[in-house]
């Protein structure tokens, strides 16, 4: 078996670059690798409310190579150092959305010691607030109990329709505002999206 390299926008795939040998363990979740300090992360904004929306830094403090699952199991919330958006991240890339892949998991590699640049694939969680900026810098918090159930959905989601050819990212960003109270028309004055997207997140909310 081998691992491939890829490169991706949010679930269409557009490349293989290389193939390697793979370790026989399976990509960790960042959040445990974090609460170990395995791993430290710096992260800041980009401007942009939803999907590739998060940009940082991945420092292994280890001696070992270390894989990561891209799929982040339950969401992440990241906490904004300013007055911008909190973000709910669903899924961590290596920069430029690149991933490896064994043809059944899909990871990034992080070598011993090194420092590498990541995408999350994340979302505002915050409607009123303004859309994060390269000044402003997240931390990785507790999820608050009021986005649980709504950030798990939408990851699994995000996970379930990984390898479509299509892009979930207006959508999801929808179902997550829709979640927490915001209607058609308020959602309209500062975020275009279509029919097709609005139906797809009732589909993800239920309503």
């Amino acid at each position: 078996m081998h691992r491939v390299f890829f490169t991706t926008f949010f679930g269409a795939l557009l490349a293989a670059y290389f193939l390697v040998q793979p370790p026989n363990v399976n990509g960790e979740q960042l959040q445990k690798l974090l609460d170990s300090a395995q791993v430290e992360l710096a992260a800041s904004g980009n401007g942009n409310s939803s999907g590739m929306a998060v940009l940082g830094f991945l420092k292994n403090n280890t001696q070992d190579e270390i894989l990561i699952d891209i799929f982040l199991e339950g969401g992440m919330y990241l906490q904004n150092s300013g007055n911008g958006q909190n973000m709910a991240a669903l899924q961590i890339f290596h920069s430029g959305g690149s991933y490896y892949s064994d043809g059944s998991r899909y990871f990034l590699v992080l070598p011993s010691r090194e420092n590498i640049p990541v995408v999350f694939i994340a979302f505002c969680a915050d409607f009123d607030r303004d859309n994060p900026s390269q000044t402003q810098s997240f931390r990785p918090i507790s999820m608050p109990q009021g986005l649980r159930d709504i950030v798990s959905r939408l990851a699994r989601y995000s996970q379930e329709t990984f390898d479509s050819d299509s892009d979930y990212t207006t959508a999801i960003q929808l179902a997550l505002w829709r979640f927490q109270g915001n209607t058609k028309a308020k959602i309209s004055e500062k975020f275009g999206f279509d029919d097709e997207d609005w139906d797809i997140a009732t589909g993800i909310i239920g309503f």
